[in-house]
């Protein structure tokens, strides 16, 4: 009988994904393009390349609130050379290097009035100034004369030594001579009560040994209780004004003049006065020669400005005619439509006439942009019938008063009653697109293609994941930009997790592209998980951030394991009849790793034999355990001639004669008299893990899982304090959208998936596919490591060289739609170069598939 040979036979198709991006997670998953993930956490594209993001490690935590006890969040990391000002809860704490192997933390002397809110600063020279911690601040530090930076200070502008006293009038004569002839200079500073006056000199003499002297009225009665300076050039006085007046002499070349203050009525205003009485030769040359520092009484308006600055929670740098010279300073909860600015080169001087009113009182000022061109954009929150962008832009210009005077004028724009803002913390300017997050997600200040009209719009940034940033609240959000990436961190109190309860959404400013529903160009978003982000820093050009539970964390490139350390109170830990007993506070699985203080021993053995050349017999067990340099420490010595509490180590071991020596720090053989000691082992020393976790009890293990018992060094109960180091490889997942395959009229049968790596790359990488009707694994070698909606997926491991790829043939038929899954829960990077399937397409679909 022969065979028909004739069969028709079905052809091949092969579908290849590759050039992944990031997310769309706001299109429908039919019509999500191939190289994007409907469902991804902890990608990044690096050179073309989708790769895992690094992990980060706690660097270091602030430690509780001496009174309360409460963690302290944090408020501020503010870069300062490799170190930073650290805002934590109401504190500050100077960390003077990072990237040192222990840095130094120092913290400074609290200041009445900081609040536990989040702070921003601003540099100027070796100063920083802060705002939004309730009072405004500046810090410095005398590095160069101190190499470990604890010559660091910390002080109220106002109460600030260096804080700019201007000269408000100046050209004073004497009392009764040309006194028309002075002049104002310096508008006051609202940052200090304190003012200069200059003096035109008299000429003071004495005939017959009697007395001359001159008046001088300053602009302002002088405060009581405060000191007064007069510098007449070479030579200075210091008078502490009070109520019946105050006088004093200088000593040295004017030994013979005396200077008087007071506050006398003058035309029914009152004013302080200065007299200077000389019974020799005081010459003058008539210029303003004498200058008279004082702080000035009943400045009741500077009071309530200087509050208001104290209040504010926003700031931004910018000047006349887009130079960065001056700190614009707003976001006080009173006088919410005003700003004030600082004058050029100067973040202490504040004139109270450098006052700004930005809209109506129905809207709070709440962030600013600096735009591309040299315009700075004042952002509002959203009013009916108001805009939310005014747009400012500063010229220099005579002064109306004094066309000899020079000075600074700003000007605002009313913008469009666009999308408003809902928080300054996450401003931010990417590749010279200026970023703000609204309640519609992340948008652009664009200027018009039309560049002579000057009109501005925002347009959509995030439209890939518009759907996901409606679920959490916008208003707590923080970004930053680094190495051309804006990374926008959010916390969902709703999630299941703590991993998902910390998201940070990454746009990467080399990645632009459009989407359906979107005429926009947007970025490219990738999605991480487990970055408990409170605030950014860059420093030294990495990433760190502070946490809501007092931890200073960094990205570490080229890990893939996040890395953090919780502290053990005493009473966390008792020892139980060699296990441990645990406070319900802590979270404990069996393999977390723990680092304990001295105090805490396990039994290495009971020494009953000493042999007659001093050495120790041993079991068969223990000599295999033993090895040279083991450090041990002997108790219940007895005659031994052992030292309780000595370390000792382990020397000279025998195998063959199950016999081994001590030597002492020094070096020195030890010879034991006789046996019945005990020898243990420090826990202190050894590398520990959580072992056997049941019901409030587990044992601590070494590496290899055995059980390490703890026992009474010394009949002393073990102290059970130190850290526990929890470590969560970095979890990388990605979902396709759901194909079709080309068509969606007819079934298709699955042959096979081949999935190729990136090449000269160690890592490895978990896949399988998804249906409507069936879930399936790919069994390639390893063991499972984690799951996708409850699918167990495997690992392929792939190794330095070239392109890696594995292919898993099987026969998947009568499906329509079909979705893969891939990615890596190992603490090693996870790059896939391209995903291919190989298929048929069968007959017309009949029903749902």
């Amino acid at each position: 009988m022969r065979a028909n040979t004739s069969v028709p036979q079905r052809s091949r198709y092969t579908k290849t994904l590759e050039n992944f991006r990031g997310v769309d997670l706001s299109s429908s998953p039919l019509r999500v393009a191939p190289n994007r993930a409907t469902y991804m956490r902890n990608f990044i594209c690096e050179n073309g390349i989708n790769h895992k993001r690094p992990g980060w490690q706690e660097l270091l935590r602030i430690e509780k609130d001496e009174e309360t006890g409460e963690e302290l969040r944090i408020n501020g990391i503010h870069p300062y050379g490799r170190g930073a000002l650290v805002h934590a809860g109401k504190h500050f704490y100077f960390i003077n290097d990072f990237f040192a192997e222990n840095p130094v933390v120092k913290k400074l002397d609290d200041i009445e009035g900081v609040t536990d809110t989040r702070s921003v600063s601003f540099a100027q020279g070796d100063r920083l100034f802060l705002v939004g911690c309730g009072v405004f601040l500046v810090f410095w530090c005398n590095s160069q004369y101190d190499p470990n930076y604890f010559s660091a200070s910390l002080k109220p502008v106002s109460e600030y030594e260096g804080t700019y006293v201007p000269t408000t009038t100046i050209s004073i004569d004497a009392k009764g001579e040309n006194d028309p002839a002075r002049a104002t200079l310096d508008a006051v500073n609202i940052m200090t009560d304190r003012r200069k006056n200059t003096l035109v000199g008299k000429s003071l003499g004495y005939s017959d040994m009697v007395t001359e002297k001159a008046t001088w009225r300053l602009d302002a009665e002088i405060a009581k209780g405060t000191k007064v300076t007069v510098d007449l050039g070479s030579y200075e006085a210091s008078i502490l004004y009070n109520e019946n007046g105050s006088n004093t002499e200088i000593q040295g070349k004017y030994s013979s003049i005396k200077i008087t203050v007071n506050n006398r009525p003058e035309k029914g205003e009152t004013c302080g006065e200065i007299t200077i009485e000389a019974i020799e030769d005081f010459s003058a040359n008539g210029s303003a020669n004498i200058t008279v520092t004082f702080t000035a009484a009943g400045m009741y308006e500077n009071k309530i400005r200087r509050s208001f600055l104290n209040s504010c929670t926003i700031g931004t740098v910018f000047g006349a005619n887009g130079a960065s010279d001056r700190l614009f300073l707003s976001g006080s909860a009173t006088d919410c439509n005003y700003d004030m600015f600082s004058e050029a080169d100067d973040f202490t001087y504040f004139p109270d006439n450098n006052r700004i009113r930005v809209g109506s009182t129905q809207s709070s000022i709440v962030g600013y942009a600096r735009l591309s061109d040299s315009t700075l954009a004042v952002l509002k929150s959203e009013a009916r019938g108001e805009p939310s962008i005014y747009y400012r832009t500063g010229t220099y210009e005579n002064d109306t008063r004094d066309t000899a005077v020079i000075r600074a004028v700003f000007r605002d724009v009313t913008g469009s009653s666009g999308e408003s803002i809902t928080t300054a913390a996450a401003i931010a300017n990417l590749a010279g697109d200026d970023l703000i997050l609204t309640p519609s997600g992340v948008y652009g200040i664009v200027l018009s293609s039309n560049v002579a009209s000057g009109e501005r719009y925002t347009v959509e940034r995030s439209r890939p994941i518009r759907s996901a940033l409606a679920g959490h609240d916008l208003t707590k959000a923080v970004a930053t930009v680094w190495r051309g990436r804006y990374y926008l961190a959010l916390e969902n109190e709703n999630a299941e997790n703590d991993a998902e309860r910390y998201l940070c959404y990454v746009a990467d400013s080399r990645y632009q592209a459009t989407f359906d529903g979107s005429t926009d160009t947007n970025y490219e978003w990738w999605v991480w998980n487990n970055v408990p982000a409170r605030v950014f820093a860059v420093i030294n050009d990495r990433l760190f951030f502070g946490t809501a539970d007092g931890r200073i964390c960094s990205f570490v490139e080229g890990t893939y394991t996040d890395r953090a350390y919780e502290m053990l109170g005493e009473g966390d830990l008792l020892e139980n009849d060699g296990s441990v007993t645990y406070s319900e506070r802590l979270s404990l699985r069996t393999g977390k790793r723990v680092v304990l203080d001295v105090g805490a021993y396990t039994e290495l053995t009971v020494c009953d034999e000493v042999d007659d050349d001093g050495r120790i017999v041993a079991s068969e067990d223990l000599i295999l355990r033993l090895y040279d340099g083991l450090t041990v420490y002997a108790d219940n010595v007895g005659s031994s001639g052992l030292e309780v509490g000595t370390p000792y180590y382990v020397t000279n071991v025998d195998a063959g004669a199950l016999r081994y020596r001590l030597m002492d720090v020094k070096r020195n053989i030890v010879n034991p008299t006789e046996g019945g000691f005990r020898l243990s082992r420090s826990l202190h020393d050894m590398e520990l893990f959580v072992g056997d976790v049941e019901e409030g009890v587990f044992w601590f293990a070494d590496s290899t899982g055995a059980r390490l018992p703890l026992i009474h060094y010394n009949d002393t109960q073990p102290v059970l304090t130190g850290t526990f180091l929890h470590e969560h490889p970095v979890v990388a997942e990605w979902v396709t959208p759901a194909m079709d395959l080309g068509t969606n009229a007819n079934t298709k049968s699955l042959l096979a998936i081949t999935i190729s790596t990136e090449p000269t790359l160690n890592g490895n990488v978990t896949f399988g596919y998804e249906t409507r009707k069936l879930a399936r694994t790919m069994q390639a070698q390893g063991v499972r490591v984690f799951s996708f909606n409850d699918l167990d997926f495997n690992n392929f491991t792939f190794n330095t060289g070239f392109t890696s790829a594995y292919t898993k043939r099987l026969f998947l038929r009568h499906f329509n739609y079909i979705q893969l899954h891939f990615g890596s829960a190992m603490s090693a990077d996870c790059a896939v170069n391209g995903l291919t399937l190989t298929y048929r397409i069968n007959q017309q679909a009949r029903g749902t598939h």
